[in-house]
């Protein structure tokens, strides 16, 4: 071999290395890609199972709250109209009264 043709094999050789390496390279871009479409999907479907677990449990709590409030607001009416209805008389007469002395 004269050194011609050593030089036109190690420049094909290399050609074809570096044709090689480019191809792999586009197989891990392609990879990474897809591996990255991956990670993003399975982050979404996470989010999204967060958040509606969030807001049942959010909604849970504001409908418990809501029916203790409304407890609380009609033990409250229920005072509010037996004190009425013990001293409804007595409080008439005192505004009947008042309204008299003037």
């Amino acid at each position: 071999m004269d050194i011609i043709t050593e030089i036109l094999e190690t420049d094909k050789s290399a050609e074809e290395r570096l044709e090689s390496a480019k191809r792999k390279s586009e197989e891990i871009l392609k990879d990474a890609e897809a591996e990255e479409r991956s990670v993003k999907e399975g982050a979404a479907a996470q989010a999204a199972e967060y958040r509606s677990r969030r807001e049942a449990e959010v909604s849970e709590r504001i409908e418990k709250e809501g029916l203790k409030i409304a407890a609380e607001e009609n033990t409250k009416i229920n005072e509010l109209d037996k004190a009425y209805k013990n001293s409804r008389e007595k409080w008439e007469r005192e505004i009947l009264d008042g309204i008299l002395s003037i």
